[in-house]
C-alpha cells in the first residue's frame, strides 16, 4: 500500500513543482512577486461539508436541541463577522490616507487627492456601517436570547438552567470587542477627519460652480452629502462600542433584567479573566487567550452599565488587576489598547472608583515602567524564544522527515510539534508588538540592541511562517489524518461518559416517559440536569464523529458541550 502511494505520489509533487515555477516565472513578467497571497501553487487543507445546523444538533430532547442550534447559529455568525473585520475593514481603515513620498516622507495627501481618496472610500466607509449594524443585531440576538433563558420566572422544564453557556457569553462579549475595535481604528488613523473635512468643503465648491466639474462627477449632491453625514456620525465619531452598550441597556424593562442572567455573565467574566490572567506571560498562554480577554473585558463593562448601583465589586477588582499581566491587549490583529484606558474610558463611576486612584495617571506610569523593562529584559527574553523558536524549525526538518511504524504514537508528536510552532510564533509576536507599539505610544527611540532583538525576533517569525508554507504539500496531505486521530481520542472519552449519563437516566425514569414525569412534578432539578448532560454528550458526539470542518467547531464548541454533560 505505501509503495503504491509512493509511485502516485513522486510524480504528482514533481509536477506541481514544475508547475509551480513555470507559473512564478509568467508572475514575475508582470512585475508582481510571488508571495503568500498569490503564490500561484496553494494547497487548500480545510474540509467543506453540506450539513446544517439543524442536523448537527439533533438530540433526544427537543428543548434542548432547539436552543443549541439557535446559539450555534449566532456562534457562527460571531465568527463570521470577526474574519470579515480581520481581513477586510480593519485593515483597510488603518492604511487610510497613507501616501509616502519618493523622498520617504509622509506628509499625508495633497489637497485635491484626499477628497478623490475618500470618494473612492466611501463605499467601503458604507459597509462599515453595515458591518456595525449587522453587530448590534447579532449582539442583541444573543442578549436576548440569553436573558430569555437564564429568567428568574419559575417553570416546569426550563432546558440548560443548571450550567452556564460560556461560549454564548464570551460571543456576546466578542461583538461588543468588535466595535471597540472599529473605534480604536477610527481613533488611530488621524487621516479620516481631515479626509472628511476636506470632502465637506470640496461640496459648496462643487454646487457654487457645477460647469467647472465634469457632470458624471457632480452627480446627486445632496445625495452624497447625506451619506457623508450619516458616515461621519457613524464612523468619524468612534462611539460603536457605547451605541451598542446604551442600546442593550435600554432594552431593560421596569422589572430590570432577571437576576439570574446578571449572575451568569457576571460569573462567567470573572471565572474567563482569572483564568486567562493565570496563563498569561507563560509557556501554557494559548494564542486565543489575549483576544478573549478582550471580550471578557467587555462582557465585564457590559454587565457594570447594567447595573450602575449595584456593580459585581469582585468582577470589577479582578478586571481591573489585568493591568498587572498584560500592558496591551489587542482590539485587532492590528490595533492595541491598554486595560487601564479601557476600563476609564467605558465602565460607569462606580466601578471605576473601586480601580487605582488616579487610573490614567497610572496607565501612563505602567507604560514607562513597561518600556524599563522591555529596555532591560526583552534581550534575554527574545533570546530564550528565539533558541525554542529555532529549535522547532530543526525538529520541523527533521521528524517530519521519520517515518514510524507506531502511528499513534507518531500522530501524538506530529500533533504537538505543529501546535507548539503556533503557540512559539503566538509569544514572539507578542512580545516584538508590545515593544513596537509603546515604543510608538511614548515616542521613545530603540536602542541599537532592541533594534537587532525585533528585527531578530520578526526573522524568525518568518522563518516559522517559511517552514509551514515549505512542507504545506505534505501537511495538507497529514492534517486531516492528524485532526481525524485527535477526534477519535475525545470520543474515546465521550461515548463511555454518555453511557454512564444514559444509565444514570434510566434509572430515574423506570418506564415513565419524560413528559408523565415533569406532568407528575417527580422529576427533580438533578434529573433535569443528567437529561441535558445526556443531550450534551450526544452533541459532542455527533460532532466529533464527522469531518473536522471550521463548521462543526465554531458553531458547537465541543468543549462547550462537554461542560454541560460533566456538571450534571
Amino acid at each position: 500500500m505505501d509503495d503504491a502511494r509512493g509511485v502516485h505520489r513522486e510524480p504528482l509533487l514533481e509536477f506541481v513543482e514544475d508547475w509551480g515555477n513555470i507559473a512564478r516565472g509568467v508572475i514575475d513578467d508582470t512585475g508582481d512577486a510571488p508571495g503568500p497571497l498569490n503564490d500561484p501553487v496553494c494547497v487548500v487543507t480545510a474540509m467543506e461539508e453540506d450539513v446544517r445546523l439543524e442536523d448537527l444538533g439533533v438530540t433526544l430532547n427537543p428543548a434542548f436541541s432547539k436552543l443549541v442550534v439557535v446559539f450555534a447559529q449566532l456562534s457562527t455568525e460571531t465568527a463570521r463577522l470577526r474574519r470579515a473585520a480581520e481581513e477586510t475593514l480593519f485593515p483597510a481603515l488603518s492604511i487610510f490616507g497613507e501616501h509616502p513620498h519618493i523622498d520617504g516622507s509622509d506628509a499625508g495627501l495633497p489637497e485635491g487627492e484626499v477628497q478623490v481618496v475618500l470618494a473612492r472610500s466611501l463605499r467601503h466607509l458604507q459597509d462599515v456601517v453595515l458591518f456595525l449594524e449587522q453587530v448590534y443585531a447579532v449582539a442583541l440576538n444573543l442578549f436576548e436570547q440569553l436573558s430569555a433563558l437564564y429568567t428568574d420566572i419559575p417553570r416546569v422544564y426550563s432546558p440548560l438552567q443548571a450550567v452556564r453557556l460560556s461560549t454564548a457569553f464570551v460571543a456576546l462579549g466578542e461583538c461588543l470587542g468588535l466595535a471597540a475595535g472599529l473605534d480604536e481604528a477610527v481613533t488611530e488613523n488621524t487621516a479620516l477627519p481631515v479626509a472628511f473635512d476636506a470632502f465637506r468643503r470640496m461640496l459648496p465648491a462643487i454646487r457654487a460652480n457645477p460647469a467647472s466639474f465634469p457632470a458624471e462627477e457632480v452627480g446627486d449632491l445632496e445625495g452624497i452629502e447625506s451619506v457623508v453625514k450619516n458616515l461621519e456620525s457613524r464612523i468619524l465619531a468612534a462611539n460603536a462600542f457605547d451605541i451598542i452598550v446604551d442600546k442593550l441597556v435600554g432594552l431593560m424593562g421596569e422589572g430590570g433584567h432577571p437576576q439570574h442572567f446578571l449572575d451568569q455573565m457576571s460569573k462567567t467574566a470573572f471565572d474567563g479573566v482569572n483564568e486567562i490572567t493565570a496563563r498569561l506571560l507563560t509557556k501554557g498562554e494559548r494564542p486565543s487567550d489575549r483576544t478573549n480577554l478582550v471580550s471578557l473585558m467587555c462582557l465585564a463593562v457590559l454587565h457594570s452599565r447594567l447595573v450602575p448601583l449595584q456593580v459585581d465589586e469582585r468582577l470589577c477588582k479582578v478586571v481591573w488587576d489585568v493591568r498587572k499581566t498584560a500592558i496591551m491587549l489587542p482590539v485587532s490583529r492590528i490595533h492595541l489598547i491598554q486595560p487601564v484606558e479601557f476600563l476609564c474610558r467605558y465602565l460607569p463611576t462606580s466601578a471605576i472608583e473601586l480601580g487605582p486612584s488616579q487610573p490614567l495617571e497610572v496607565a501612563h506610569q505602567a507604560r514607562y515602567d513597561a518600556l524599563d523593562r522591555i529596555a532591560t529584559g526583552l534581550k534575554e527574553e527574545l533570546s530564550v524564544l528565539l533558541v525554542e523558536g529555532a529549535a522547532w524549525i530543526a525538529n520541523l526538518e527533521i521528524k517530519l522527515a521519520v517515518n514510524e511504524e507506531n502511528m499513534n504514537a507518531a500522530f501524538g508528536r506530529r500533533i504537538r510539534l505543529l501546535s507548539d510552532g503556533i503557540h512559539i510564533a503566538h509569544r514572539i509576536r507578542n512580545r516584538v508588538q508590545e515593544a513596537i507599539r509603546l515604543h510608538d505610544v511614548l515616542e521613545a527611540p530603540l536602542t541599537n540592541v532592541e533594534l537587532r532583538m525585533l528585527a531578530r525576533g520578526l526573522e524568525l517569525l518568518h522563518g516559522i511562517n517559511s517552514s509551514y508554507r515549505r512542507h504545506n504539500t505534505e501537511l495538507a496531505l497529514e492534517l486531516q489524518h492528524l485532526l481525524g486521530f485527535a477526534l477519535d481520542r475525545l470520543i474515546m472519552l465521550v461515548v463511555p461518559a454518555k453511557q454512564v449519563l444514559e444509565e444514570a437516566l434510566t434509572l430515574v425514569v423506570s418506564g415513565w416517559s419524560r413528559m408523565q414525569i415533569t406532568l407528575s412534578g417527580k422529576w427533580t432539578g438533578a434529573e433535569l440536569a443528567r437529561e441535558d448532560a445526556v443531550a450534551a454528550a450526544s452533541l459532542a458526539e455527533n460532532v466529533l464523529s464527522g469531518p473536522a470542518t471550521k463548521q462543526r467547531y465554531e458553531s458547537f464548541e465541543v468543549d462547550g458541550a462537554l461542560t454541560i454533560a460533566t456538571q450534571a
